[in-house]
């Protein structure tokens, strides 16, 4: 037979950010068969974790949505965790700050290594 028609991606979007207010989609999760939803996500007000919506992608029905006030304290800390520790909530001059710390971090433990061979090959004389 012949598939039924699904609604457009921009269309998809559009219910999405109706649905939940402020939402920045940034990412789209085709259906992956005939019976999946079409799932539509992004930041919200809170910039580390993500909202997302499952749309039928035949009526453009939300079938579901996750949004940050349905969240727990338990998941606001844990699911911040990842961003803070990845750097990928400020773009690149956060990433930048990470790289510079970790840099300086390396260098600290070479320098403490190199410190303790020197004083533990003269304490061996």
């Amino acid at each position: 037979g012949v598939p039924a028609p699904m609604i457009p991606v921009d269309e998809a979007i559009k219910i999405a950010t109706q649905r939940i207010p402020g939402l920045e989609a940034s990412f789209i999760s085709l259906p992956l068969n005939a019976y999946s939803h079409l799932q539509i996500g992004g930041r919200g007000w809170y910039p580390l974790m993500f909202q997302t919506a499952q749309i039928n992608p035949y009526d453009g029905e939300v079938a579901a949505a996750h949004l940050l006030s349905d969240r727990s304290k338990l998941e606001f800390v844990t699911e911040s965790m990842r961003p803070l520790h990845t750097g990928d909530f400020g773009g690149i001059w956060i990433k930048l700050i990470w790289a510079f710390f970790g840099l300086i971090m390396s260098m600290m433990v070479l320098s403490g290594l190199l410190i303790w061979t020197k004083r533990t090959a003269l304490a061996t004389l």
